[in-house]
């Protein structure tokens, strides 16, 4: 739950993670799962949910329902223009109007653009991380709160620096050239769990 709410996140907490994919983003999806690992929260993509036939857009839909937050980044910006991150967001909001039990945070990498992209948004305030896996760690370490408080962000950033180390050996098991896979990105939360217990940032 979001820090100023002044109340905790349970154990495991699922928060769905709405984010570009594609290799050149690896960096932006190790540092959300480095940060959700350290403050235990359990990361899911729509592409961790296997296809049943329902289609795409109802796998979003019920994947979101089943997760009390979700992180939207829209910070992809560029031709051929993309809907899928705002349409997403859109469902968030959605949600969090008609049943109250659901709540967001929008990321964006340039100060102000998202006023100009999305002025309906007015009144929620992005976190702007300019790119950098630090400030998007921030965003995560500011937003959530986990019983006990959260590490530091100097704790957590030899987390985020490991999950960068295997990413490649792991691409290349999987045989992929990037993260955004079922099998691949499972085993990069499950390793990256197993090392934040041996960081001591999460307690066994």
């Amino acid at each position: 739950m979001p820090a100023a709410d002044k109340s905790e996140l349970p154990t495991e907490t699922r928060v769905f993670l709405n984010l570009p994919y594609g290799a050149r983003h690896d960096r932006l999806l190790i540092a959300l799962t480095a940060g959700l690992t350290a403050v235990g929260c359990n990361p899911q993509l729509t592409f961790q949910v296997k296809d049943g036939g329902q289609g795409r857009m109802r796998r979003i839909f019920d994947l979101l329902k089943s997760c009390q937050y979700s992180i939207h980044d829209l910070s992809a910006v560029g031709l051929p223009v993309r809907f899928n991150m705002p349409f997403e967001l859109g469902l968030a909001c959605a949600l969090k109007e008609h049943t109250g039990k659901h709540d967001f945070l929008v990321l964006e990498r340039v100060p102000h653009r998202l006023d100009m992209t999305l002025s309906d948004l007015k009144g929620v305030d992005p976190k702007i991380h300019g790119g950098s896996s630090r400030r998007a760690i921030s965003a995560i370490l500011e937003w959530f709160e986990r019983p006990g408080g959260n590490p530091t962000l100097r704790e957590v950033l030899p987390l985020a620096r490991y999950m960068g180390r295997i990413r490649p050996l792991l691409c290349k098991e999987h045989g992929r050239d990037n993260l955004f896979g079922r099998q691949v990105y499972g085993d990069l939360v499950s390793l990256g769990r197993i090392e934040a217990l041996r960081l001591e940032i999460l307690s066994g």
